[in-house]
């Protein structure tokens, strides 16, 4: 997939920068080249959400939505799997009645998590006050999972960056091959008026 957007070239680019299917499908290729994922045997035929009628074409999926659900705890830190899932969740059709919004599948997000959380990605956070309830709670990237968002998006960012200034100076190139080839035309209608 080829992205070409508006990024200036710069030193560094982090996750908020890139595009995000530009983010998820090199983070997603990270995961499968670590080879460290185990992919259940389930998966080949669960849906994503019950709102879906059929599974992901996709064989690699389960890869595609552990990179979706880094980046999504990188930009939201102390998340739960109850806002992942309504994060990740769509309209269910339902015949003749109007849409409605469903869920996704939970768990698949938790499988994803944990297998995130083996890799040492995700970590689960419980602060607690003086009092001992429950403040805050969720998942958090730890500071490797940190430092690979970082390193994906800077590579992505760059090659982006490059891609957008190539185009550009292909555009200028075919400017000034346009200008040339009318000032030729515009020189040849001269000599022929003569």
């Amino acid at each position: 997939m080829q992205f070409v957007g508006t990024l200036k070239p710069r030193a560094s680019y982090t996750l908020k920068d890139v595009p995000a299917a530009a983010f998820i499908e090199a983070m997603s290729e990270h995961l499968k080249r670590k080879g460290t994922v185990t992919v259940p045997e389930w998966a080949e035929y669960a849906k994503t959400s019950c709102a879906q009628e059929l599974a992901p074409l996709d064989e690699d999926w389960m890869f595609v939505r552990m990179a979706a659900l880094v980046r999504k705890v990188y930009l939201y830190p102390y998340i739960g799997v109850g806002t992942l899932a309504r994060m990740f969740g769509g309209a269910k059709k339902r015949g003749h009645n109007p849409l409605k919004f469903q869920r996704a599948s939970r768990k698949v997000i938790r499988y994803a998590l944990a297998e995130l959380a083996k890799l040492g990605l995700i970590e689960v956070v419980e602060d607690h006050d003086e009092h001992d309830a429950l403040v805050v709670g969720g998942r958090v990237l730890t500071s490797a999972g940190r430092r690979d968002c970082d390193l994906i998006s800077r590579e992505v960012g760059k090659k982006i960056a490059e891609a957008a200034s190539a185009a550009a100076a292909a555009a200028a190139e075919d400017e000034e091959d346009e200008e040339d080839d009318a000032e030729e035309a515009a020189a040849a209608a001269e000599e022929d008026d003569e």
